[in-house]
Order: C-alpha cells, then structure tokens, then sequence
C-alpha cells in the first residue's frame, strides 16, 4: 500500500480542524462555568420565597421590603457599568468570582439578621456582588461568538442560569421548613462561594475570560461613549430596559410573586413555593427557545411581540383570587414570556455593536434598568401597603410594559432605516 505524501494544505486543514475542536470545547467550558455562575446568582434570587418569614420575625412591611429590594437594585444597578468597564483592565473571570463572593457573604449577612438595618445593608452587599454577573458575562459570551449565534448562547446562559429560579424556592423551603429560615440563608451562601472558587480556578488560562477586545481598537472612551450612542436603536433599547425593570423584570418577579401567592392568595409555603418554580420553569423554556430561533426571527421583532404578550398576561394576574386550575398555566405563561425579553434585547445590542461599543452599552443597559428597578421595587411595595391588594401591582406592571413597548417599536424603525 503506497501512502501518499501529505501536502501543506493537508497539514493546515488537520491543523485548522483541531484548532476549531479545541475552540469549541473551550467555548462549551466556559459557557458551562458562566451558566453554572448565573444559576448561582438566581439560587440567590430565589431568597425572596423566605419573605415571608422574614417579615413576620423582624417585623417589615411591603414598603421596607421594597425599600431593601430597591436599595439592592440601586447598587446593583449602577455598578454595572463599573463591572463593565473594569473588565477592560481587569480578567473578567476574577470581577465575576469576587460577585459571587459577596452574594455569599450577602446571604449569611441576612440569615443574621436581627432588625431592618442588617436585612437593608446585607441587600446592598448583595446587589455589589450581582452587579458583575450580566455585563461581564455577556460581553465574554459575545466575544466568543459571530452575530448569527450570540442570541443562542445568551439564551443558553439565562436559560440555565434561570433553572436556580426553579430549584431555589423548593430547596429553601425545605431547609426553612426543617431548620428555620436562617438556616436556608446559610446553606444558600454555599452556592455562589463555591462557583466564585471554580471560576478562578478552571478559567485562568482561557483568553476570552481575561481582559476585553474593547481596548484593541479603542480610541479612548469618551470617543467609545459616544460612538456607541450615536447607534441606531441603541439608546431607545436602553430607555425600553428601564421601563421593563418595573414591568417584567426579575427583580419585581421574584420579589412580589411568592408574596402574592403566599399572602394575596394564601397558599401555604409548600404551594407557594412549587407554584412559584413551575412559573420559573415556564421562564428557562421560554429564553431557551426564543434564544434558539430569534436570529431568525428578529431580535426586534420577537422583543416586540414577547412584551405585548407579557403586557397582557401579567395585567390579568389581577384576576386571580384564590387557587384554581388557571393558575398554574396562567404564571407559566408569565414566566414563560416575560423572561427572555431582557436576553433578546441584549442580544440586539450585542449583534449590531463592536467590542469597545458593545461594554459601554451593556453596562448602560444593566446600569439604568436595574436602577430603575429600584425606583419601581420601592413604588410596588408602597402601592400594595396603601391600597392592601396586589391588583395595583399587577396594574403599574402592566402599565409599564406597554410604555416599554412603544421604546422597542421606535428602536425597530431606527434599526430597519439603517438596513434601508
């Protein structure tokens, strides 16, 4: 058997289709480290199904509670950009792992809480500790891939990182229900520290968790800040995702959903809780699925119709009195479509800026929406204490989202003038 000699152009193939193997399998390690890293994040979401307990021992109201998830919001919020930004001088993996650190130290703060003040400052070291998970993690995830599957993979990261949203509220419940609501915090603190120690260790020699491409190509940022703005759509995004922060967003969700089932409509703990995950079930199918076809669908357009839908099915929560066979179907429907709003418009921003652009404007976008979330947090909470019923929630949600929508239409005619 003669073997014929191999040529250069057979060498470079084999070598082009190992070095494409080793990118994908280091792409794959690293989106399973961020997902794992956001599922961390969401476990620590879930702490709102123990607000209950909490307001009965330490005594709270709505208002203080919304105050203290606002004040969460506030510094998660505007320390986005910050996050954002440090990442061109910082590895990325480390801002991410030292959020996940102070989640931890947040939960044990709060599970030692004996008044408003520790639950208020622990909230606050909390809302730090998130504020690098989105920007950070969607600007590496954005580095990794071409424009055509950016909306996939972010699917892929909310999509997972939500399955904490849905195994959180049980598993705490359970440890609340065994050992005590102080108990739950405690076990909850174990998540986000042991992530934060893996992101440090089984990161450390991948490039795309390192610093940005941003300072690459970068003219400066006051010059990034303003080419950034002056994209179509970019800034009507943006103002849409403040709108969103009080109308679908996770923060308000996950606040006043396991209240309103364990208060406006009584259920014990135990239904409140699994009715709660089997919304958050509805939400990691719903950014999964849209994540996988909004290419091909639109950003925009998927964006736009998901936020009417949800304008709608959160304003006929007002319905609901007591548990019923609607129930179920009707908040996986909210869960479902409210959460992959956020992920898709990210994904437009992501698609339609370069890299030094694309931090400025994630962290603008996390930044004001989650800002705003604070705003809107603290207002909900007030409105249900004056008015005593959850419906006034439900009402301001919904009125919010549509004002939401009108942003993302005006963003779709300035994003299809430019393709004109």
């Amino acid at each position: 058997m003669i073997k014929l000699p191999r040529t250069g152009k057979q060498t470079n193939d084999h070598s082009d289709f190992a070095e494409d193997n080793r990118a994908n399998t280091s792409s794959s390690k690293a989106l399973a480290f961020l997902s794992l890293s956001h599922f961390s994040q969401h476990m620590y979401v879930g702490r709102s199904v123990l607000y209950a307990y909490i307001i009965n021992e330490l005594g709270l109201n709505y208002t203080q509670i919304g105050v203290a998830a606002g004040a969460d919001s506030t510094a998660s919020g505007f320390l986005q950009i910050f996050f954002s930004l440090a990442g061109r001088f910082a590895p990325r993996r480390l801002l991410i792992a030292l959020g996940n650190i102070l989640m931890s130290l947040a939960s044990l703060g709060i599970g030692l809480s004996n008044r408003f003040l520790g639950f208020f400052s622990s909230q606050i070291v909390g809302g730090v500790g998130s504020a690098a998970q989105h920007p950070v993690s969607v600007s590496i995830i954005s580095e990794r891939v071409d424009n055509k599957e950016v909306s996939k993979h972010i699917g892929l990261f909310y999509g997972l990182g939500y399955l904490g949203n849905i195994l959180s509220p049980i598993l705490l419940t359970a440890i609340a229900l065994a050992f005590g609501w102080r108990s739950a915090l405690f076990a909850l603190a174990i998540f986000p520290l042991t992530t934060g120690l893996l992101l440090i260790i089984y990161l450390r020699k991948d490039r795309y968790s390192g610093r940005s491409k941003a300072t690459e190509h970068s003219l400066g940022l006051w010059s990034d800040i303003k080419s950034a703005l002056r994209i179509k759509g970019a800034v009507a995004i943006i103002a849409a995702q403040a709108f969103l922060a009080g109308g679908t967003g996770q923060g308000v969700i996950a606040t006043y959903m396991p209240l309103f089932l364990r208060n406006g409509l009584y259920l014990d703990q135990l239904q409140a809780s699994f009715t709660y995950s089997l919304a958050m079930l509805g939400g990691v199918v719903g950014t999964i699925l849209f994540g996988r076809y909004a290419n091909k669908l639109g950003y925009l357009k998927t964006t736009m119709v998901c936020t009417g839908v949800a304008s709608v099915s959160v304003l006929l929560l007002s319905l609901q009195s007591d548990f019923n066979c609607v129930l179920i179907p009707h908040l996986i429907i909210v869960g479902f479509i409210t959460f992959p709003i956020s992920s898709l418009m990210q994904s437009g921003l992501s698609a339609f800026s370069d890299p030094e652009q694309r931090d400025i404007l994630l962290g603008l976008y996390f930044a004001l929406g989650f800002g705003a979330s604070s705003l809107w947090s603290t207002l909900i909470g007030l409105l249900i204490d004056i008015y005593g019923v959850f419906n006034s929630a439900w009402y301001m949600m919904s009125g919010l989202s549509v004002f939401a929508l009108s942003l993302q239409i005006l963003a779709y005619k300035q994003r299809k003038a430019v393709a004109i």
